[in-house]
């Protein structure tokens, strides 16, 4: 008899990708939201994949202590964590640290999946024998999942985000991952695609899925922005991960398509063979071909061209909107307005903000940006004589306290 969890486990995979995605939207720091992505993830999911591992069948172990077992056996492994990032083992934080415990939940369900109990007599219940039948779940696809997690992790953990790994699985996600992951779904035989073939499509699909994203993200709320770019493009190649690996499990073992990695040089040189001198150059141009245009593509946007340095520096009114600014007050009445900033200095800069009333200082602060980030500053100030008040906005560039690098105003009338 088969395994009855399979579909339980499935169900595991779902909810831990999705609380992961979650735990990416919100953070520890967005209560209560994040209470859906971290509860399943601390409390159940890996206790009971864990449970499901050690005992596969229905009648191994009965629902309640499976229930209470996954619940002890998830606590023990958050509280672990927590221990580990109080202690500042390995420098990781507290969302990094219940991330890791989501990639631990996938990798322990998918090596549930792999194994496929049955029943040598359906009379005798004590004497089971389990019969491990080979995996289909492609060494490919789980690299490809591993990738695609750990490029999620070394892009959104503070310190990790700072290394060269961060660029280097940044490339992988942008230019190979999405193209392989639908290549992997569409064409789950070996006998499909060649392994060139495979490489040159995976390339440049990747190259064609990741723009039509970023378009498609462009008429959305979130807009073309780092963190939305991340997760669409992580949740598409995962959601193709789990395509391919439902298409390949229903295909003949003998068909299946794998990669062979240990005799890789082996395989590589199998493609050459049979084949004519013409196609054997052919496929020699394609494969240079595809190895400048990786390195040529990664060089742009490693180090792409710098452009005009400047910094944005706007006024919105209270409603986040360039409108209903406050010009009209009452002596005492306080008035709201939002300071917006973005550094395009291609450097991280230091800016100090002041805000003046008829040349009376209001407020002071400083304020430090990377390249490309922004920050909307809420400003509320108050007015106490009457008369047309000048409220002026300065930002300096620093060092540089003397000149104004970029200045706005806002006429308030006070009766």
């Amino acid at each position: 008899m088969k395994n009855p969890l399979r579909k339980d486990i499935i169900l595991v995979i779902i909810l831990t990708i999705i609380s992961i995605v979650s735990i990416i939207l919100y953070p520890l720091t967005k209560y209560p939201l994040n209470l859906v992505s971290y509860i399943p993830l601390t409390l159940f999911l890996p206790g009971y994949v864990y449970i499901a591992t050690k005992y596969p069948l229905k009648d191994d172990l009965g629902l309640l202590k499976r229930i209470i077992g996954s619940i002890i056996i998830s606590v023990l492994l958050t509280f672990l964590l927590i221990l580990i990032t109080n202690i500042k083992i390995l420098g990781i934080n507290l969302t990094s640290a219940i991330l890791l415990i989501g990639i631990f939940t996938i990798l322990l369900s998918f090596n549930t999946l792999k194994k496929d109990t049955t029943t040598i007599n359906e009379h005798d219940v004590k004497t089971i024998e389990k019969i491990d039948k080979p995996a289909f779940v492609s060494k490919d696809l789980l690299l490809i999942f591993l990738t695609t997690i750990l490029a999620i992790i070394f892009i959104v953990t503070p310190k990790l985000n700072e290394t060269f790994i961060r660029t280097i699985l940044g490339l992988f996600l942008i230019l190979f991952i999405p193209g392989y992951s639908l290549i992997a779904a569409l064409f789950p035989k070996k006998g499909d695609l060649d392994g060139i073939e495979r490489a040159a499509l995976s390339f440049g699909l990747s190259i064609a899925v990741t723009p039509l994203i970023g378009l498609a993200l462009n008429y959305t709320p979130w807009g073309i922005r780092l963190t939305p770019i991340l997760i669409s493009l992580s949740a598409f190649t995962i959601m193709m991960v789990l395509i391919a690996y439902i298409r390949r499990s229903r295909v003949p073992d003998d068909e299946k398509f794998y990669v062979n990695f240990g005799g890789f040089l082996s395989s590589f040189k199998s493609i050459f063979k049979g084949e004519s001198k013409t196609s054997k150059i052919l496929s020699i141009i394609l494969i240079l071909s595809i190895i400048l245009a990786i390195g040529t593509t990664a060089y742009i946007i490693v180090k792409p061209k710098q452009g005009e340095t400047f910094t944005e520096f706007y006024l919105l009114g209270p409603g986040g909107k360039a409108s209903d600014y406050p010009t009209n007050l009452t002596v005492g009445q306080s008035a709201s307005v939002i300071i917006g900033v973005v550094n395009h200095e291609y450097k991280t800069v230091d800016y100090q903000l002041i805000v003046t009333s008829n040349g009376t200082v209001m407020s002071e602060q400083n304020i430090t940006l990377t390249n490309g980030n922004k920050t909307e500053i809420p400003y509320t100030f108050t007015e106490n004589t009457t008369g047309t008040k000048k409220v002026e906005f300065s930002l300096y560039k620093l060092p540089d306290n003397t000149n104004v690098y970029r200045s706005l105003h806002l006429f308030v009338n006070v009766v």
